[in-house]
Order: C-alpha cells, then structure tokens, then sequence
C-alpha cells in the first residue's frame, strides 16, 4: 500500500499543475478580452441606440443627441470610446440631412448655446458652426465638453460629447 501512495502523489500533482495552468491560462485570456473590448471604440450606426444608452459620460453630456437616426439622414458616422483607466469617453455622431431639417437643427441650438464658434473641437473644418452647449475645463485637465456642430454648406450635423479624464 506503501508503494501505491507514492505514484498516486506525482499523478495528483500532475492533474493539479494541469488544471490550475488551465484556470490561468483561461482567466489571462478573459482579462485580455475584457480589455480589448473596452478599449476599442464603437463605430457601427446600428449600435447607436445602444451606445447612446451606455454612455458613461453622464446623461445630460447625451440629452441633446437625438434619441434614434432620423430615417432621412444619410452617410451615418458614430464613433464611441468609454472610460478606460484613466481616459475619458467620447460619443459622436455625424450625419448628413435635408437643408431644411439641418436649417430647423440649426435654429434649435443657436437659441441655447453658450458659446458658438468655428470649427475647433476635435479638428472640425472651419464651415461648420460649433453650439457649446456646456464647456468645463480645468487646470488639471478634467473636464467635460458637448454640443453640436453644423454645415450648411456640407448638409451635416455632428453631435458631439466628450469627458476627458486625466
């Protein structure tokens, strides 16, 4: 009985180092994923509904998005990044319309801005006008920024909200 013990403890062993490599090997990949994913942005329109509601930004930085595409947009654009360690998240939309729902677009965030300006944030061409509709910026480069852009010239609109995280 003796001589048994003995060869059933390198086997256990074995089985034990096996399975406990398999448990790592396993939960490193499911780590690996779950950063992968978090660190890849969003770019299909067909998420945005999704995305619009897991935006982690706060949701007044997203009240002003509209809450589905409008059927009549075309060329859709969403470009979506979440929190990840210490970055900040940042939610786009852009799309073109008909001038006369651009125009109405135009009108509704003149009239609430806080600041307007061209072009600017995040590298917009200078013919579009930029409605801040709010702009918090400190010294130690927290802050939060969201608003809409448009070009009549371009017939396009970009809703835009951004926290930035450092």
């Amino acid at each position: 009985m003796h001589k048994k013990s003995r060869k059933t403890v390198p086997v256990v062993g074995t089985v034990f180092l096996l399975v406990t490599g398999l448990a790592f090997a396993l939960l490193t990949s499911r780590i690996c994923t779950l950063f992968k994913s978090a660190s890849e942005p969003v770019q299909d329109p067909a998420r945005y509904e999704e995305v619009l509601a897991e935006y982690d930004g706060g949701p007044k930085a997203v009240a002003h998005f509209p809450p589905h595409i409008p059927e009549t947009a075309a060329a859709v654009e969403l470009y979506y990044t979440r929190r990840f360690l210490q970055g900040g998240s940042c939610l786009r939309l852009r799309y073109r319309l008909p001038l006369s729902e651009l125009e109405a677009v135009t009108q509704q965030y003149r009239s609430i801005a806080q600041h307007i300006e061209n072009g600017k944030p995040f590298d917009i061409p200078d013919d579009f006008q930029v409605f801040y509709l709010e702009n918090s910026e400190s010294p130690d480069w927290n802050g939060y920024a969201y608003g809409v852009a448009v070009s009549l010239e371009r017939q396009e609109v970009i809703y835009w909200a951004e926290d930035v995280r450092t």
